[in-house]
């Protein structure tokens, strides 16, 4: 069978894109809820480049952090309804806290090794 010399082309421009995109490229994307005083799921593990999505399912304001060293972030304010997005590129793990209920409302992020 013979392929048309721009198809094989084609396919090899596909092929050489692929192999090429960047991690981030095929990551995937997470969501969290907040609500009733905790993060569900209250673990996670995830590769480089993935996304997770907090979002806030409660009636009160969270506002969201990690005071992990290499993995300090802060959402601020989110109203209910509202939600904050972030992408984790650096591995370890971490710990995700609301500052509304910071005693107990605990997230643990593992982000593999590349």
């Amino acid at each position: 069978m013979r392929f048309p010399f721009r198809s094989f082309a084609a396919f090899t421009l596909l092929m050489s894109l692929v192999a090429a995109a960047p991690v981030g490229a095929f990551a995937d994307e997470y969501t969290v809820s907040m609500k009733g005083k905790a993060f569900s799921p209250a673990a996670l593990r995830i590769q480089p480049g993935d996304t997770i999505r907090f979002v806030n399912d409660d009636s009160v304001t969270h506002d969201i952090y990690s005071l992990t060293r290499g993995h300090l972030f802060t959402s601020g304010r989110r109203k209910p309804g509202k939600h904050a997005v972030f992408v984790f590129n650096r591995p370890g793990a971490f710990n995700v806290i609301s500052a509304a209920q910071y005693d107990k409302m605990r997230l643990t992020v593992e982000v593999a090794e590349r």
